[in-house]
C-alpha cells in the first residue's frame, strides 16, 4: 500500500477518533445537562413546597386573630343591641305615658263630647245610622274627607252600578244603557231624597247640633294628633328615666371600640413579628434539605460547566486539525469509515478522489486503474528510476 495512503488512513482514523470523543463528550455534557436541570426542578419545587407553607402558615395564624376578636366584637355587638332594643322600649313606653298624660284631658272632653251626642240623639229618637260619618258626609258634607266620601258614593252609585249592570245583562243595547240609568237614578235618587224628607228635615235642628259636637271631637282628636307628634319630636328624654341604658350603651361601645382596638394592635404585631417568626421557623426546618440540593444543583452546574469547555475544546479541535482537508460534510463516522475502505482498496491516490468516490457511491476497485503493486520487499530491492516509473502510473497523482 502507497505511503500516501498509509498517512491518509491513519488521519482519518484519528479524525474518527476525534470525532469520537466529541460525541462523547457531548453525550456526557448532555446527560449532566439534564442532571441539573433535574436537581434545580427539585430545588425549586421545595422552594415553592417551603413559600407555599410559609404563605398557609401566616394566613392560617392571622385568620385566626381576626376570627377570636371578631368573635368578642360581634358578642359585645349583640348585647349592644339588646340593650338598645330595651333601651327603645322604654322610651316608647316613656312616650306612651307621656302622651296619655298630656292628651288625658282632651281625650276626656271627647269622651264626654261623644256620650253628650249619643244622649241627644236618644233623648229626640234619631236613628242610629245618622250618627255616623258616612251619614254626615251625605248631608251634612264639611273637610276634604267627608268630600271625598261623598264623591266616591256618587261614582258607585251612578256609574259603577249602572255600567256593571249594563255588562251584565244588556251589552250592546244602547236602550238598556239608557233605561238601567233611568231606574238607577230613580232608585239611588229616591233613596237619597227619601232620607233627606223623612229624616233630614224632621231632625234638622238636633243633626246640626250633632254636627257641632263631631266638629269638636274631630277638632279634638286633632289637637291629640298634634300632642302625640309634638311629643314624638321632642329630642329630649330626661324625663323617661334611660339613664341606666345609656351608661350600660356607652360603656358597650367603648368595650367594642377597644376589642377593635387591641385587634389591630394584634394584627400589626403579628405583622412585625409574628410573620417573622414564622418563615425563620419553617425556613430553618427545612434549610438542611434546600442546602444539600443547592449544593448538588451547584456541583452538579460546575461539572456541566467543566463538560461544556470540554465539548468547546474538541469541537474546536476537530475544527482546526480535521474540518479545513475533510470538510464538514465527511465529518461523519460512517463517510470517515467509507473513505477508509477506498484507501485500503486502493481506489483513490489522494483524499480529493476518495471523497469524489465516496460522493458518488463508487467504493468497488477499478484493476486498470490501480494495478496491483509487487510486495514492498521488492519494490526496496528496485533501483529509484524503476519506483519512479511505478508511482508515475498511479492514477490522479500529481
Amino acid at each position: 500500500m502507497p505511503e500516501q495512503n498509509v498517512d491518509n488512513i491513519a488521519f482519518l482514523r484519528e479524525a474518527g477518533e476525534a470525532l469520537a470523543e466529541l460525541k462523547e463528550a457531548q453525550e456526557a455534557a448532555r446527560e449532566q445537562d439534564l442532571q441539573t436541570k433535574r436537581l434545580e426542578k427539585s430545588l425549586a419545587s421545595e422552594k415553592k413546597a417551603v413559600a407555599d407553607s410559609i404563605e398557609m402558615t401566616i394566613r392560617k395564624r392571622k385568620s385566626e386573630i381576626t376570627d377570636s376578636y371578631d368573635s368578642q366584637i360581634e358578642q359585645t355587638q349583640v348585647q349592644l343591641r339588646k340593650v338598645k332594643a330595651k333601651r327603645e322600649k322604654a322610651k316608647n313606653q316613656g312616650m306612651k305615658e307621656r302622651m296619655d298624660e298630656e292628651t288625658a284631658d282632651v281625650r276626656e272632653d271627647n269622651r264626654r263630647l261623644s256620650t253628650e251626642l249619643k244622649t241627644l240623639f236618644r233623648q229626640h229618637d234619631v236613628p242610629r245610622f245618622c250618627n255616623t260619618r258616612f251619614f254626615y258626609a251625605l248631608y251634612y258634607t264639611r273637610g276634604l274627607r267627608e268630600a271625598l266620601i261623598f264623591l266616591i258614593t256618587l261614582v258607585i252609585c251612578f256609574a259603577a252600578v249602572p255600567l256593571g249592570v249594563y255588562h251584565l245583562i244588556g251589552q250592546g243595547r244602547t236602550l238598556w244603557l239608557a233605561g238601567i240609568y233611568i231606574v238607577d237614578i230613580l232608585v239611588f235618587g229616591g233613596i237619597y231624597f227619601a232620607i233627606n224628607n223623612h229624616v233630614k228635615l224632621r231632625y234638622h235642628e238636633t243633626l246640626r247640633q250633632g254636627r257641632k259636637i263631631r266638629n269638636q271631637i274631630r277638632a279634638g282628636k286633632k289637637k291629640i294628633k298634634a300632642i302625640k307628634n309634638s311629643i314624638r319630636k321632642d329630642k329630649n328624654e330626661d324625663m323617661y328615666g334611660l339613664e341606666d341604658f345609656d351608661e350600660n350603651i356607652a360603656r358597650l361601645e367603648a368595650e367594642k371600640k377597644e376589642i377593635a382596638d387591641q385587634k389591630q394592635d394584634a394584627l400589626t404585631n403579628f405583622e412585625n413579628s409574628g410573620k417573622v417568626l414564622i418563615t425563620k421557623e419553617i425556613t430553618d426546618n427545612n434549610q438542611e434539605r434546600i442546602s444539600h440540593l443547592e449544593e448538588d444543583a451547584a456541583a452538579s452546574g460546575k461539572t456541566l460547566t467543566e463538560f461544556l469547555a470540554r465539548v468547546k475544546v474538541l469541537s474546536m479541535r476537530v475544527a482546526e486539525e480535521y474540518e479545513p482537508r475533510l470538510g464538514r460534510e465527511f465529518l461523519q463516522e460512517d463517510k470517515l469509515e467509507q473513505l477508509i475502505q477506498v484507501f485500503e482498496n486502493g481506489m483513490a491516490a489522494n483524499m480529493t478522489e476518495a471523497q469524489e468516490l465516496v460522493r458518488t457511491g463508487k467504493l468497488q476497485p477499478t484493476l486498470s486503474a490501480f494495478p496491483e503493486l509487487p510486495p514492498e520487499e521488492s519494490v526496496e530491492e528496485e533501483n529509484p528510476a524503476d519506483q519512479e516509473k511505478i508511482r508515475l502510473k498511479k492514477p490522479g497523482k500529481t
